[in-house]
């Protein structure tokens, strides 16, 4: 890996660790409500994507009964199954790891709960001038706005996503 992408996966961790950990509570509660932060350079990439837990099971709290334990583990099984369809990637590109983690539980023992994704992505070829896509709004539709962060060889761009968009590199 590069050094530009090690700086650069370290400045991105470092601000999302500080949304996902410390934003929740001095911003106001919301619901439907995704981030995405991705970097991509010539041939690499990496993509952090936080999913509030009500967006795929329909409830941010830990599962309190059976059928919100059962819920839950079909929600994440079928979040599993369906991660590659979030993204469209060049065609050059493929992942090469995808990684779940359930962020602490924010705001208290029943507060807000995130499903962080973790996607490492390589390429063959260039990605410049190539084309990356956002479907989450097609898998999960509960998902009202996604805040992007995307810095490309080209370009840095801060978006509100509403719908599924593809976005040059």
């Amino acid at each position: 890996m590069s050094t530009f992408l090690k700086r650069l996966l370290y400045l991105t961790m470092l601000v999302y660790a500080n949304k996902s950990q410390i934003a929740w509570s001095k911003v106001k509660h919301v619901h439907g409500e995704a981030d995405i932060q991705a970097a991509f350079e010539e041939k690499k990439g990496i993509i952090y994507l936080k999913l509030p837990l009500e967006i795929i099971a329909g409830f941010e709290h830990e599962p309190r009964n059976e059928t919100q334990q059962k819920q839950f583990d079909e929600s994440i099984r079928k979040l599993q199954n369906q991660a590659k369809l979030l993204f469209t990637l060049p065609d050059s590109c493929t992942y090469t790891n995808i990684e779940f983690k359930k962020s602490a539980n924010i705001g208290g023992h029943d507060g807000h709960q995130d499903i962080i994704i973790t996607y490492t992505i390589e390429c063959t070829q260039s990605i410049k001038d190539q084309s990356f896509s956002i479907n989450i709004q097609n898998i999960y539709p509960r998902t009202k706005k996604i805040e992007v962060d995307l810095l490309s060889p080209n370009q840095t761009h801060k978006m509100i996503v509403k719908k599924p968009i593809t976005i040059k590199l």
